[in-house]
């Protein structure tokens, strides 16, 4: 097994099935009783997993995806949202839910933890145990055809790129504070929005519909 999660009432178990031991979940009771049903028999495109946690019925699995190393999957084993790599620095091992849309990702690489609000969809770096300042929102994200992009504490010669899932850029900018972006070219999907000025950087998760 390579992770394991729960919800108020079952143990969830990822990779412990016997015929495909790394892309399966499988539950356990509270107490330790196997269910003969498996939650989800098989996660389509999960690649090598390391970790999995639960929340609103859909598994998020850390993967070795660099393009978009956290991937949520309901119940027929469907990716149906991710985390794309320009939000957590492109690694992933480990997720943990602080609540229903507060999600913690791990990434062994820079040696720092992420806390990526699913709601808002803005991504918070987190040192030494004290979360830096949010320094970017995206007004009316989710979005159809435009968003804007807005920061403070930016340097005169921020940068402003937008990445799409697969880690390819799609819009790089100058950044005064404030952007709109008009996404009319680009297909609906999930893409990190990152800041940076030299010194320092932040990303924000934008969702086209």
């Amino acid at each position: 097994m390579t992770g394991i999660g729960s919800d108020e009432s079952e143990l969830f178990i990822l990779g412990s099935g016997y015929f495909a031991p790394n892309s399966c979940v499988e539950t356990f009771s509270w107490s330790g009783v196997y269910s003969d049903d498996q939650y989800i028999s098989q996660l389509t495109g999960l690649g090598t997993s390391y970790d999995m946690d639960i929340s609103g019925g859909l598994v998020w699995a850390a993967c070795d995806g660099s393009d978009s190393p956290v991937r949520a999957f309901d119940t027929t084993g469907s990716i149906v949202d991710i985390i794309p790599g320009a939000l957590v620095g492109n690694e992933a091992r480990g997720v943990a839910f602080e609540s229903a849309n507060i999600l913690w990702v791990s990434n062994p690489t820079d040696d720092k933890i992420y806390r990526i609000d699913l709601c808002t969809s803005v991504g918070e770096r987190v040192d030494e145990g004290f979360p830096l300042p949010v320094l970017l929102r995206a007004i009316a994200n989710p979005f159809s055809t435009s968003v804007v992009i807005e920061g403070l504490g930016f340097g005169d010669r921020a940068i402003l790129e937008i990445f799409d899932a697969s880690g390819r850029l799609v819009e790089r900018t100058g950044f005064d504070g404030s952007f709109c972006w008009d996404a009319g070219d680009v297909p609906a999907g999930i893409y990190a929005a990152r800041v940076s000025d030299g010194s320092a950087a932040e990303s924000i998760r934008l969702t086209r519909l």
